[in-house]
């Protein structure tokens, strides 16, 4: 099975499709996006780019100053919005966020050693 992955993001479709990144944050997501695809058995992501401007629900969405200043587009009339945002905590996630194990998300040899002492 294959999941296609849409963002107006550059930065967000780039490490869905490597699933890694050079900054230790995005190094994080992108091997929790490995492994929650490996869990529910998906092989492959596709990406494609579909800019804000053409996405006018999520781009509405995705920033709360448009919440507040401008009208809800059409297509979300209706629709119970919540904007209480929940921080999701470290046992959320599979592995130990870049917070927890800075050093395991680093792109060096202390990297590599932080894998080898989890085994």
């Amino acid at each position: 099975m294959e999941l296609q992955v849409q963002s107006d993001s550059l930065v967000a479709l780039a490490t869905a499709k490597r699933l890694s990144s050079s900054t230790s944050t995005l190094n994080f997501l992108g091997a929790e996006i490995a492994l929650v695809c490996e869990e529910i058995g998906i092989e492959g992501l596709r990406t494609s780019h579909i800019p804000g401007s053409a996405n006018t629900s999520a781009d509405w969405l995705s920033r709360p100053d448009k919440v507040s200043k401008e009208e809800m587009p059409v297509e979300l009339k209706g629709i119970p919005i919540h904007n209480d945002l929940q921080v999701r905590g470290p046992e959320f996630y599979h592995l130990a966020p870049p917070q927890l194990a800075p050093d395991l998300w680093r792109p060096s040899t202390a990297a590599n050693n932080a894998w080898a002492s989890l085994h």
